[in-house]
């Protein structure tokens, strides 16, 4: 066991969850109050009213919260991550090769380091919150409403970063969103969030189901739509995970 919320409650809102081995386990839901509680409690800035929180001893946590300006607030970015290492006990001469490392995880370039947060676009905002929460090489990487506000492209590149964690690595990510797009395409366990609690735990098919998701207030992924139209034109289509290959399956039925 790695991660577990029993019963967990901090006013209305009660929490229960276990997670046992590395993986993308997705937090699906409209509110933000409860994510960021979810987050909060993992990272011990709240302690519960009631219930248990066991985090396996000596485990590390990395957290990312959605507002990077929040994070780093008038310091240079260089000395903000220098900070990190130094309170992690990494040596002075590993810190630079630690840095320059973590930011060719991001594709970022050396030249940000000199530079304010505030001095950033929000894509590289973004990616200097993310790198604050890996750089110190966590087990356990908390994740907050990262998709939003960026575009595919940084969407695909992102996806493609916590699949290395997950699968070189061996990391736990937990990501809080309301992404189910993003979410079909991850995560290996999904968790969907109503009421300020969980209300269904399952893989990737439980976002196949359009009227929970209705329900909840939340968007059906979008290639579950693509999907469900083109059955309607009576395609019956394979499980994919993205467009293209769907494309590609359609293409070789009318070739």
């Amino acid at each position: 066991m790695e991660i577990k919320f029993d019963k967990v409650s901090v006013l209305d809102k009660e929490i229960s969850f276990e997670i046992e081995s590395s993986g993308i386990y997705s937090f699906i839901g409209i509110s933000k109050s409860i994510k960021t509680l979810i987050l909060d409690l993992i990272g011990g800035n709240i302690i519960p009213e009631n219930g248990e929180i066991q985090i396996r001893k000596n485990i590390k946590v990395g957290m990312c919260r959605s507002n990077p300006y929040e994070i780093i607030k008038n310091k240079i970015i260089k000395d903000y991550l220098r900070h990190i290492l130094e309170i992690n006990n990494y040596k002075d001469k590993h810190i630079e090769a630690r840095i320059s490392q973590s930011l060719k995880l991001v594709n970022l370039d050396n030249e940000i380091l000199y530079k304010n947060i505030n001095e950033l676009s929000y894509k590289e905002a973004k990616k200097i919150s993310l790198i604050s929460s890996l750089i110190h090489n966590p087990k356990i990487i908390v994740i907050e409403d990262y998709t939003d506000g960026i575009i595919d492209s940084d969407k695909k590149e992102f996806a493609r970063l916590i699949r290395v964690l997950k699968n070189k690595y061996k990391k736990i990510i937990i990501f809080l969103t309301k992404d189910t797009t993003f979410c079909y395409t991850t995560s290996d366990i999904i968790y969907l969030l109503n009421n300020e609690k969980i209300v269904q735990k399952g893989n990737k098919s439980i976002l196949k189901n359009t009227n929970l998701l209705n329900k909840l207030g939340l968007e059906v992924p979008k290639i579950i739509n693509f999907i469900n139209e083109c059955k309607k034109n009576n395609h019956e289509l394979d499980e994919y995970d993205n467009i293209l290959d769907i494309i590609k399956s359609i293409y070789r039925e009318v070739k």
